[in-house]
């Protein structure tokens, strides 16, 4: 620092001094990715905070997380719909970049008003018709797919859920299946035995009911 100060004087011009309490959005966002690989974040959530916040540190062009306003947050959005996304990706991924900027200790909610902010009306869900759910199941090509499918529909599982479900979460006397909030599986492919990790969104477990028939059959 006194060598920067006798350089400064030798040039004629004064030292600035660093402003430390302004928080640098680039810095923050190195120090924000790498607090989620610390907490055992899944490498594909990362890997989208990454991309996320690299594109929005591209589109708003600031450096200071104090420059940000309204508009800069609402040309991320508009930029996200140029290039395709429907209007839940926006959603979502707004909600990503607000995480990020709380991390900065930003609110967004101070800086977007709310009608401002993307929104999108989920409509009812509809129902398969009883018709439909047979030719649905029919079209499976073995027994084994019809389960499958068939617990799918009556739990409302999602992919990984169903993925990683084991007889031991079945329980035969309640009549209920328990989706575990975390869970690794030593699975073999192709020779090799490897780990699999899977997490809810809320990494809480939680129980569903199984429909009599649907428990019968598995």
């Amino acid at each position: 620092t006194l060598e920067a100060e006798r350089a400064a004087a030798v040039a004629g011009r004064e030292l600035v001094p660093k402003d430390r309490s302004r928080v640098n959005l680039f810095a923050a966002r190195e120090k924000f990715l790498e607090k989620k690989r610390l907490v055992d974040r899944d490498q594909e959530t990362i890997k989208q905070y990454e991309n996320l916040t690299a594109e929005f540190l591209k589109v708003v062009g600031k450096k200071f997380a104090d420059e940000l306003e309204e508009i800069d947050l609402l040309r991320f959005c508009d930029a996200l719909r140029k290039r395709g996304c429907e209007e839940r990706t926006v959603k979502n991924y707004y909600s990503a970049i607000a995480t990020f900027l709380f991390a900065c200790g930003v609110d967004h909610k101070s800086l977007v008003s709310k009608e401002n902010r993307p929104r999108t009306d989920d409509p009812l869900p509809v129902e398969y018709e009883p018709e439909e759910v047979k030719r649905f199941l029919a079209a499976c090509n073995t027994a084994r797919n019809a389960l499958v499918f068939e617990t799918f529909l009556k739990t409302g599982c999602r992919e990984q859920e169903l993925a990683f479900l084991e007889w031991t979460d079945v329980n035969w006397n309640s009549g209920t299946i328990t989706i575990q909030g975390e869970k690794r599986l030593t699975l073999f492919v192709d020779g090799k035995s490897q780990q699999f990790r899977f997490r809810t969104k809320t990494r809480r477990s939680r129980e569903i009911p199984l429909e009599p028939l649907l428990s019968k059959k598995l």
